[in-house]
């Protein structure tokens, strides 16, 4: 059990870090991309940070003997971009 919810957090992590590859284009300002707001890079690279760190530590946690932590850790960042979602 603990194993397959720590695939599917993997899997929506990765899901997550898809959508932000695919939404760079438009945060990146298009074919001007250094040209771009400053912060709205800041925050689009720290959400690709938090998304693949939070990853390899739940993964981390769950093989060191810890896996409530470790999936609590992976499911982190899904759980609060989809309350982002509804919220706004």
């Amino acid at each position: 059990m603990i194993r397959a919810l720590l695939f599917l957090g993997l899997l929506a992590n990765a899901g997550a870090v898809g959508l932000l590859f695919a939404l760079s284009y438009y945060v990146f300002g298009g074919p001007e991309g250094p040209l771009s707001d400053p912060p709205a890079i800041v925050v689009w690279i720290g959400a690709m940070a938090i998304c693949l760190g939070a990853a390899f530590g739940g993964w981390r946690l769950v093989r060191s003997g810890m896996p409530v932590a470790g999936l609590l850790v992976t499911w982190m960042p899904p759980l609060i971009a989809l309350t982002l979602v509804i919220a706004f």
